[in-house]
């Protein structure tokens, strides 16, 4: 659990209450260990827990151990999941993806439909309002207090609008999340990806390191950086986008149209055309690749561990020369093969960097189903967990005012 220390703030109870509040999301919890962690008063606390209560966010749940010294048995308490639900949507330009999830972010239930690729944004976004508003309706007793709707692409997430997507080359800062609160009366979070797993990660790793990196490498290549536990979106919004930095200056020609772009090397997209270019076989697939390569083929085993591990290795290395990170999650389908293609990354990038730079710990991850749709739930708990957006989302006040102050 993170250590929280003592707030100092303008309105220093809203920062207990939503202090205390994302304590108890994290764990469950008596009173007393509450006061003892953030250094407040049992009366202090017991009071806002009174008042979480007392709006249906904050259940008892029955007793715990009793300490060493002996007394009563403490009451503990956890997040009350009839509360509020959560609309989590991803959408990457083919599919759509729902999900309801409560207000840990754990998923309820989930759907997934096909929409035609289309460059008209309006017609796309009234289905897609369409699909969101009855799948709420078949689906969610419980009130929705937001959605968080995730996508590939530069991203502002103040003005919730798509600057530009590779995946969606049409789509030019599209107001998003504007159309949606429209559509859906609910306010809406959208957030990159990439980012949005970063969030996700920051969850799962309960706080234990203060910087680390998200990469994702699939048909393109995602990255999200946490700074202090914070996730880092730049002055622009549109951080961090290692993809498309340029590794190898005749290098293959990538989609957003440069030249040796670490997406246009490292992807499973290189990797697959790579294969093709080299066997003349067509029609292949990840899936092949890998049992291929775990099956012991000698051709593929040369492209996979000399070729795509040796520039994911090399992106990996710019990432640690940059921001130091003490950890790095690679998130891949790639994952899935067998020795030496893990440490031949991890060589790769000792190779590259430097002892003041290699000191990163390299996690590798394979991706699962529901990453996108939890990491879509984790963006509006990071608002609905806020002192800054908080009530405005509790109580569905004018919270796009607090975006834009």
């Amino acid at each position: 659990m993170k250590k929280y220390k003592s707030l100092q703030s303008t309105n220093l109870k809203i920062q207990n209450y939503i202090t205390i509040l994302s304590m108890i999301r994290e764990k469950v919890m008596s009173r007393a260990e509450i006061a003892n962690v953030v250094g407040m008063s049992r009366p202090a606390v017991s009071s806002i827990i009174k008042e979480l209560i007392d709006e249906g966010l904050v259940k008892e749940i029955g007793h715990g151990e009793t300490s060493e010294v002996g007394g009563k048995r403490p009451i503990l308490l956890d997040i009350d999941e009839r509360a509020g639900n959560i609309l989590s949507v991803y959408y990457d330009g083919a599919v759509l993806q729902m999900a309801i999830c409560n207000l840990k972010a754990d998923i309820l239930v989930q759907e997934q439909v096909d929409l035609p690729v289309t460059t008209d944004e309006e017609a796309i976004l009234d289905k897609i309002s369409e699909y969101l508003n009855a799948f709420v309706k078949a689906e969610s007793e419980a009130r929705i207090i937001a959605c968080g709707f995730v996508m590939k692409g530069i991203v502002n997430t103040i003005t919730s609008t798509l600057q530009y997507s590779v995946a969606l080359p049409e789509w030019e800062n599209v107001s998003i999340g504007k159309v949606l609160e429209k559509q859906l009366q609910i306010p809406v979070f959208i957030e990159n990806d990439a980012r949005a797993q970063t969030l996700d990660l920051l969850k799962q790793e309960q706080n234990h390191y203060n910087t680390f990196v998200s990469v994702k490498v699939d048909t393109g290549i995602g990255t999200g950086v946490a700074l202090d536990n914070q996730l880092y979106r730049g002055a622009f919004e549109g951080a961090v986008n290692f993809a498309h930095t340029t590794v190898h200056d005749e290098g293959p020609l990538c989609i957003c149209g440069n030249y040796g772009c670490w997406e246009a090397l490292a992807s499973t997209t290189a990797l697959l055309h790579k294969v093709e270019t080299v066997t003349k076989e067509k029609g292949l697939s990840i899936q092949d690749i890998i049992l291929r390569y775990n099956k012991g083929e000698a051709g593929i085993r040369d492209i996979v561990n000399n070729y795509t591990a040796y520039w994911i290795g090399v992106g990996l290395a710019n990432i640690a020369r940059v921001f130091q990170p003490e950890k790095i999650v690679l998130l891949s389908v790639l994952n899935a093969f067998q020795a030496p293609f893990r440490e031949n990354v991890k060589e790769i990038y000792n190779r590259k960097s430097s002892p003041a730079f290699n000191r990163s710990l390299i996690a590798f991850e394979e991706v699962d189903d529901n990453l996108q749709l939890r990491s879509a739930a984790e963006v509006v708990c990071s608002y609905f967990y806020s002192a800054d957006f908080h009530e405005g989302i509790w109580r569905n006040n004018d919270y796009s005012s607090m975006k834009e102050g």
